[in-house]
């Protein structure tokens, strides 16, 4: 179980209990999320990654640039940059169930999400703070991290 606070639009904080998600219903989850990611996020990769090879043909990373540096070098990017690109995909998909069903196995503040009514009560005008949550449970889940230790392997 994972805890953490999100603050609400009002400056409330709220506690959040957060369990991973069994693996047959994780499994269905990670696949919608890595392909609602992956034209958004291959483009800004793609874009970023280009000039870092132009930066690195003109001699400003050399043989001996840790790769900390280029890490954060990546870590720069402009994440509202795919704003746009997630939107139009997300409209594609149920975004509303997809939303539930990443939420489903987190407590805010006691209180089950998956539950009928709760998910109402807790987001009714307060949609950012539901956003940061469905962010947490794709970051606690591994939804889109386990990619990078993949292609390391």
């Amino acid at each position: 179980m994972n805890e953490l606070t999100i603050v609400d639009a009002k400056g409330t904080p709220h506690s959040y209990h957060i369990q991973p998600h069994p693996a047959g219903e994780g499994t269905r989850l990670v696949l919608q999320v890595m392909s609602l990611a992956a034209e958004p996020l291959g483009r800004l990769l793609e874009s970023k990654l280009a000039d870092m090879m132009n930066r690195f043909a003109e001699g400003e990373f050399g043989a001996d640039t840790e790769l900390s540096s280029l890490g954060a070098e990546l870590g720069d990017i402009e994440w509202h940059a795919i704003a746009g690109d997630l939107r139009r995909v997300i409209a594609e998909v149920d975004g509303t169930r997809l939303i539930r069903d990443l939420l489903k196995y987190t407590r805010r503040d006691g209180k089950a999400l998956g539950e009928q009514g709760n998910y109402d009560l807790a987001y009714q005008q307060n949609y950012l703070e539901m956003l940061k949550a469905v962010v947490q449970v794709i970051r606690i889940n591994g939804f889109l991290g386990f990619t990078a230790s993949l292609a390391s392997e």
